[in-house]
């Protein structure tokens, strides 16, 4: 077998350094990507509304704190300082036009 040399080593080290820092690039960029609000569904906050509640209402099942946490970054507000009468974007997608609506499909 043969023993690799030290520029062999050093090859391989920049190859190794280069696709991980291109990866550190490829997920900051991908991080950095602004939510498209007309994807998700938006609520009008009602007065008595936290959300807590609104995050427990809309999530099926999952994450109740990284729900709030979506909101508050993509809203740029603080739970503690909504108002009634404020609309939010929550991390629910909105269906398509060309989807039946849950209550369409039902009725039928």
């Amino acid at each position: 077998m043969k023993n690799i040399t030290v520029k062999g080593q050093a090859l391989f080290i920049y190859i190794v350094f280069a696709i991980i820092f291109a990866g550190c690039i490829w997920a900051a960029v991908h991080a950095l990507k602004p939510v498209n609000a007309n994807d998700y569904e938006t609520v009008t906050i009602k007065s008595g509304d936290t959300l807590w509640n609104i995050a427990t209402r809309y999530k099926e099942n999952g994450n109740v704190t990284a729900f709030i946490d979506w909101v508050e970054d993509v809203n740029h507000v603080n739970a503690k300082d909504i108002k009634a009468g404020e609309k939010l974007v929550i991390p629910v997608k909105k269906h398509k036009e060309n989807d039946l609506d849950r209550t369409e499909l039902a009725s039928r």
